[in-house]
């Protein structure tokens, strides 16, 4: 699959491209294979991990098929699909995550943008195709004793410097994860309280996820639980879905400085679309690992709704990559704290990860992640972008805006935005945007705060002054 999608990124471009998002045809034979007849219990206490796995891979080697259960509840741990099955969740079914360790097995893959050995999710598609998981039933990873884990670790990996180190050393399992996969449609289901990142779209291609709801804000206590990434995947599709969580609802991603730049596969002709994003720290956001770049993709449709930012963009000067191609519209904000957001020296601890002196017995994974991006490769760049038809209210801040002045934000495209906000906020290193019928109304009357920019175009404030540029500091002119 790789392959195939780095074959996909050298090619000229797709025209018509949304056309082809989500999966090709393909059926499920109607065979059903009951997993209660292999053992599954449904008293929400009994492990059934083994039973259920026994009637998907039996399943499988029919030829394909759908796998169901008894109305009621199913302890079980991590689960591994098969090509040409089904696994069905009816409203009367949840999937109870272990808490049996054991039922969480390390394997290699990608997470958090670093290939690594990491905890396997708790349903697994791998190097599989013609895949479904359906149904309105539900699947409760019970994240909470992996959060604890998380917050009881990190007082002393900050003492220590190792905050960026904390989530790789305790590999907290996905909820779902797709990987290597094609032609895989997961529709209906509600997840809930997942470890770490709920739903994870890793070098795939033809994806289809449609009609799920992710529910992971429990007081806030779910750390890094992002809604739904695509991950260096391409032609997916995610779309009439409602996500409330504890980080990204929904993001495009393609790999952790270094290691991604090695991958170099972007995430590419691919959508978001007609969904729904509550609480969370983006709507839709890019980044932060956005090594192997991002090209091609489209949100439109989205609601955002008390999210902390409505679209966001976040790198660090070390990541590299390019971001281009990239469409936003008809989306809408309320009462997001900021309507758009570029930050580009995001959270400092975490993303330049240094070791210590003095530590030893370093962990392999460490050293990946410590590794360097060749120095003029290491800035990213974003730019090519259009964002058309966004209204928000009930918003803090317009733009929290802040490139790398050695490569700006350059050619950003703004189109029928109405934007209500206590203030305009301020934009810095950008060049050449362009606005048309953009309405920007700050309750305290201030324009957009201009640095380090230049050909940026914005409308005025409603009913009130030009917008002014700020005087550069010495520290910009270094």
């Amino acid at each position: 699959m790789k392959a195939e999608l780095r074959a996909l990124a050298a090619g000229p471009f797709i025209e018509k491209w949304r056309d082809r998002v989500g999966t090709e045809p393909f059926q499920i034979p109607a065979r059903t294979f009951l997993a209660n007849h292999y053992g599954a219990r449904e008293d929400g206490r009994t492990s059934s991990t083994t039973a259920i796995q026994q009637a998907i891979d039996e399943a499988a080697a029919a030829g394909g098929g759908v796998v169901e259960f008894l109305p009621g509840t199913y302890v079980t741990g991590s689960l591994f699909l098969r090509t040409n099955v089904r696994l069905h969740l009816a409203e009367a079914v949840t999937l109870l995550g272990s808490e049996n360790d054991e039922e969480w097995p390390w394997l290699f893959t990608r997470a958090a943008g670093i290939e690594m050995q990491w905890r396997a999710a708790m349903i697994n598609v791998r190097q599989q195709e013609n895949v479904e998981i359906s149904g309105n039933g539900r699947v409760n990873a019970r994240g909470k004793r992996w959060w604890d884990r998380f917050w009881n670790a990190l007082p002393e990996a900050e003492k220590r410097g190792l905050r960026w180190a904390i989530d790789y050393d305790i590999a907290r399992p996905h909820l779902i994860q797709i990987y290597e996969s094609r032609n895989v449609i997961v529709s209906g289901i509600t997840l809930q309280n997942s470890p770490f990142w709920t739903f994870d779209i890793v070098y795939s291609k033809n994806i289809t996820v449609d009609g799920i709801t992710v529910r992971n804000n429990l007081d806030g206590l779910g750390p890094s639980t992002d809604g739904i990434n695509i991950d260096s995947s391409a032609f997916v599709v995610v779309q009439n879905c409602d996500v409330d969580c504890n980080d990204d609802c929904y993001s495009f991603k393609s790999g952790m400085n270094a290691d991604g730049h090695r991958i170099n596969l972007p995430a590419q002709y691919s959508i978001f679309r007609n969904s729904v994003a509550r609480a969370g720290h983006g709507g839709i956001t890019l980044g932060s690992d956005m090594s192997g770049g991002i090209r091609h993709v489209e949100a439109s449709r989205i609601q955002c709704l008390g999210t902390d930012a409505g679209i966001r963009f976040k790198s660090a000067r070390i990541r590299g990559g390019e971001v281009e191609r990239v469409r936003f519209h008809d989306v809408s904000m309320e009462n997001v704290d900021v309507a758009f957001q570029w930050v580009l020296n995001w959270f400092p601890q975490f993303s330049y990860p240094e070791i210590p002196e003095g530590i030893t017995g370093i962990p392999d994974h460490w050293r990946v992640m410590t590794a360097k991006i060749p120095a003029d490769q290491a800035i990213p760049h974003f730019h090519d972008i259009e964002i058309d038809g966004v209204r928000a209210i009930g918003t803090r801040v317009a733009f929290e805006v802040e490139a790398a002045p050695e490569k700006p934000l350059e050619n950003i495209h703004l189109k029928n935005l109405e934007i209500r906000a206590q203030t305009s906020g301020g934009i810095r290193h950008a060049r050449n945007w362009t606005a048309e019928n953009v309405a920007l109304v700050p309750a305290d009357h201030q324009p957009v705060s201009l640095q380090d920019s230049s050909n940026v175009s914005l409308n005025e404030p409603v009913g009130h002054g030009r917008m002014e540029r700020q005087p550069e500091t010495s520290e910009q002119n270094r």
